[in-house]
């Protein structure tokens, strides 16, 4: 599905974006919402067509790029095709709070693989996919340690696994295991607006005020908090997930055309409740000057079911 405004090159139009929501706001939401699904349709329907030979989908993308939202999605979506699935994410296989990684300046490393207990999630896939059936961990995030509860995995010719983490394309997940029972989704907004040539918004600003939004309303955490740890977002992003897109069986854009519109409402929110320091002042400024672009898209239009309510209060 392709639109005017957008071009093979993924660059979307400001002025078109503009235009749509002075004139015809309810189209440019419908069409949009319709350009993401149907990519997920798509997928789906192709992962039906080799029901049998892979058993586990490994979906990753970069921070904000809703890989939850979208794991949930294309499970539906396979189950509209008759193949039933169940989710799982890799935080489940998280160490122990006290055993994460450290970076030079002492933080503690979220963004590393080494987050994982690769023994166990080894062991999880290999009697999954040797005996159709596994004990999967599950992480209290309360208490910072796995559970003494775990969650039982099946899965038969008719059904598959999605497995959803940024680590999850790292070929150190699959390294012990026989490549060919799995399929590999890349997700992540891959679109960058333009007006009169000039690109204002990239792709991975989308997703920086994305992270911005979600942490301020789910998370509690301010701007400040968030641009301080978006350097090393980044950072890890270039070394440990992107590199590894070129493996993806399946790539989604998760750009939500008219999400600009919608983001000019609650950056300005966030931003009027949270104190920003001089060292961030000028990215948030960048921001704002390019939101400002934009013509607002009133909340109303919003889909109950929009993949933009993963980051939104």
């Amino acid at each position: 599905m392709t639109f005017a405004g957008k071009d093979e090159n993924n660059k979307v139009s400001v002025s078109w974006i503009n235009g749509m929501v002075l004139y015809y706001p309810q189209k440019l939401v419908e069409w949009s919402e319709r350009m993401y699904e149907d990519q997920l349709l798509e997928t789906a329907q192709n992962i039906a067509k080799r029901r049998g030979e892979c058993s586990i989908l490994l979906l990753s993308g970069p921070s904000a790029s809703s890989k939850t939202t979208t794991a949930g999605k294309i499970s539906a979506y396979l189950e509209a095709e008759g193949v039933r699935s169940a989710v799982i994410s890799l935080d489940d296989f998280f160490v122990d709070r006290d055993k994460l990684p450290r970076l030079p300046n002492g933080k503690t490393d979220f963004e590393s693989i080494h987050t994982l207990d690769h023994e166990e999630l080894s062991r999880c896939f290999d009697t999954l996919l040797k005996n159709g059936r596994a004990d999967f961990p599950m992480f209290d995030f309360t208490t910072g340690k796995r559970s003494p509860v775990r969650r039982e995995i099946t899965v038969d010719h008719d059904s598959i696994l999605v497995v959803e983490g940024i680590h999850a394309l790292n070929p150190e997940i699959t390294a012990q295991h026989d490549k060919n029972s799995f399929l590999k989704l890349y997700i992540s907004p891959n679109s960058d607006y333009v007006l009169d040539d000039k690109r204002v918004l990239t792709a991975r600003e989308i997703r920086l005020i994305r992270r911005i939004v979600r942490d301020h309303f789910h998370r509690n955490n301010p701007v400040e908090g968030t641009m301080g740890m978006w350097v090393e977002v980044v950072r890890s992003e270039i070394a440990n997930i992107i590199p590894y897109k070129k493996e993806a069986d399946f790539i989604v854009d998760s750009t939500v055309l008219y999400e600009p519109a919608i983001w000019t409402h609650y950056l300005s929110s966030v931003l009027s409740a949270d104190e920003v320091s001089a060292q961030y002042r000028a990215k948030i400024m960048r921001l704002r000057e390019a939101l400002s672009m934009f013509v607002p898209l009133s909340e109303s239009y919003l889909p109950e079911k929009t993949v933009l309510r993963e980051f939104l209060a």
